[in-house]
C-alpha cells in the first residue's frame, strides 16, 4: 500500500494524540498530522494529507474548507468528519461539507481505523499534488510546494531563478538584507547570465502562474490573503515573500509532524 497522509484536526488535543498514537501503531504506511489550533487550511497546504480527520466544531476553518470545494475539488483531501455528542443527523451534516464519512464522538478508534483504510483504498491522493512534476519530492520543500500550490510550472527557467533566489534570501549567514537587484545580480553571476534575464524569466513565469488561475486555491490552503488573483506581484516581491512564507511553512510543517 502507498503511503497514506492523515491530518487529524481537532480542538481537543488530548484526543487527537490518543486517535494518532492507535493509528500509527496500526498504518504501517502512514504519515500522521496533528493540528489543534484552528488552523485547518494551513495545516492542508503545509502538510499535503491524502485525508483529513477533523472535528465539527471548527466553524470558520470549514467555511474555508467548502470554499475550496467549490473552487477546486480536485484539490481536496478526502474528508472524514467528527461530529460533537448528541448530533442529531449526521448524514446532513456530512453532506454540508462533502465528508465521506461522518462519526460522532466519542469515536470508536476501530471504526476510524476501517474508514480510513477504505478511503486510502478506494481514492486517490489529489490530483493537484500526484498529477504535477515532481509533487512526490514536495513534502520537505516548502518553496516547491508554494509554487505548486499557486500553479507554477517547475519546467520554466523563471521557476529555477525563483529557487535560486528564495534560497539566498533565506541564508542565515547573510550580513544584512539584500536589495532585489542583488540578488538577481548574485543569481546571474552564479549561472552565467545577465540581471535583466534572470528578472525577465522569473516575471515571465509569474504572468504564467496567474493566467492559470489557482491563486485563490493557493490562498485558501496557505491560510491567508497572500496573493492578488487580479494581478502577479513584481519579481522582487515576489521572491521577498515567498523566502518569508517557505520559512512559515517550515516552521508550521515541523510542528504538524509527529514520531510514535
Amino acid at each position: 500500500m502507498r503511503e497514506i497522509r492523515v491530518l487529524l484536526a481537532d480542538n481537543n488535543y488530548a484526543m487527537l494524540d490518543y486517535l494518532a498514537i492507535y493509528l500509527s501503531r496500526r498504518l504501517e504506511h502512514a504519515h500522521i498530522l496533528l493540528e489543534s489550533g484552528g488552523q485547518l487550511m494551513r495545516a492542508i497546504g503545509a502538510g499535503m494529507p491524502s485525508i483529513v480527520v477533523a472535528g465539527a466544531g471548527q466553524e470558520p476553518a470549514l467555511r474555508l474548507w467548502n470554499r475550496l470545494r467549490q473552487i477546486a475539488p480536485q484539490a481536496c483531501p478526502k474528508l472524514i468528519l467528527l461530529a460533537p455528542e448528541g448530533c442529531g443527523d449526521e448524514d446532513a451534516l456530512a453532506a454540508r461539507y462533502g465528508a465521506q464519512a461522518c462519526f460522532q464522538k466519542p469515536v470508536a478508534p476501530a471504526q476510524l481505523l476501517e474508514s480510513i483504510l477504505a478511503l486510502a483504498c478506494e481514492f486517490p491522493p489529489p490530483i493537484a499534488f500526484s498529477g504535477r512534476p515532481l509533487a512526490m519530492h514536495a513534502a520537505g520543500d516548502c518553496v516547491l510546494r508554494i509554487c505548486l500550490l499557486l500553479g507554477m510550472s517547475v519546467r520554466l527557467a523563471g521557476y529555477e531563478y525563483v529557487r535560486a533566489s528564495v534560497d539566498l534570501l533565506s541564508r542565515d549567514s547573510l550580513p544584512r538584507p539584500m536589495r532585489g537587484a542583488d540578488v538577481f545580480q548574485t543569481i546571474a553571476r552564479y549561472r552565467g547570465t545577465t540581471p535583466a534575464s534572470v528578472e525577465r524569466l522569473i516575471r515571465y513565469a509569474l504572468a504564467t502562474t496567474w493566467k492559470r488561475g489557482c491563486i485563490e486555491r493557493a490562498n485558501l490552503l496557505l491560510g491567508e490573503e497572500l496573493f492578488s488573483p487580479a494581478a502577479p506581484p513584481s519579481s522582487v516581491e515576489f521572491i521577498k515573500l515567498l523566502a518569508r512564507l517557505a520559512r512559515d511553512m517550515h516552521r508550521f510543517a515541523t510542528s504538524l509532524r509527529l514520531a510514535h
